[in-house]
């Protein structure tokens, strides 16, 4: 017995679109899901940047370059060229 000639034209459209959405929604919050988990790491490397930038200011990486330099003569530092240096020995909030 087949059952798909007992299902009438309507019913297999009927079925067939409900199975289309479902796939079309199940896309869709599958894009919306990935979508907010990319917004809430971009946010959290975001705020990442601003404690490291509050944390680190020109002058301690000047100092910490010093340090590495003295404690390791043999290693080649690269220098920094006084008009590509961006940035102040303020705190950035």
């Amino acid at each position: 017995m087949n059952i798909l000639a007992q299902i009438s034209s309507d019913t297999q459209f009927t079925l067939t679109l409900g199975a289309a959405c479902l796939i079309a929604g199940s896309v869709v919050t599958s894009v919306w899901r990935a979508a907010n988990h990319l917004r809430d790491v971009k946010d959290e490397l975001k705020g990442l940047k601003i404690a490291v930038l509050q944390c680190w200011t020109k002058h301690d990486q000047e100092r910490w370059t010093y340090r590495l330099q003295i404690k390791n003569p043999a290693l080649e530092v690269p220098q920094v060229n006084a008009d590509s240096q961006h940035g102040s020995d303020e705190k950035q909030e």
